[in-house]
């Protein structure tokens, strides 16, 4: 099952390199772009979930203070989580992307340390579509919607 969970994460990795010159989202219509951020931001929150889980059961073990991994898988999965999310937040522009892909690398190096938490790597692999660069509108500030645009009148 692991070898699997690897097979999805780096078939997903494949697909993301493959397909950086013509990311298909930008061919999606604001309102469909719209539904893949919440998915993205769902998932990220199941993620930064897992990370606290990690820690609680870290923390509440009888040898809490002799395992430093668990710790930082978990510390990992959190940041991981809140940095993707703000990366979503974002959504447009080079900074926005770099956000995202920072957050996921995160993400994926931590579930990818050998262990049941594995199994959940292609959860992770479910966000490569949010990787993709999403140029900011001519009338954005800082890679926000163009409805944050000030009025003209």
């Amino acid at each position: 099952m692991i070898l699997f969970a690897y097979a999805i994460a780096l078939l997903a990795v494949a697909w993301a390199v493959a397909s950086r010159g013509r990311p298909w989202i930008l061919r999606l219509d604001e309102r469909r772009q719209q539904r893949i951020r919440l998915a993205g931001m769902a998932i990220a929150v199941l993620v930064g979930v897992a990370g606290v889980a990690v820690i609680w059961v870290q923390a509440t073990g009888e040898a809490a203070d002799q395992a430093v991994l668990p710790w930082t898988i978990g510390a990992a999965l959190i940041v991981g989580s809140v940095v993707h999310g703000a990366g979503l937040v974002a959504w447009q522009g080079s900074r926005a992307v770099a956000l995202r892909l920072v957050g996921w690398a995160l993400m994926t190096l931590a579930f990818s340390v050998p262990s049941t938490l594995t199994l959940a790597l292609p959860l992770v692999a479910l966000l490569v579509p949010t990787l993709a660069l999403v140029p900011a509108s001519p009338g954005s500030r800082s890679g926000g919607s163009v409805h944050d645009a000030p009025d003209a009148s």
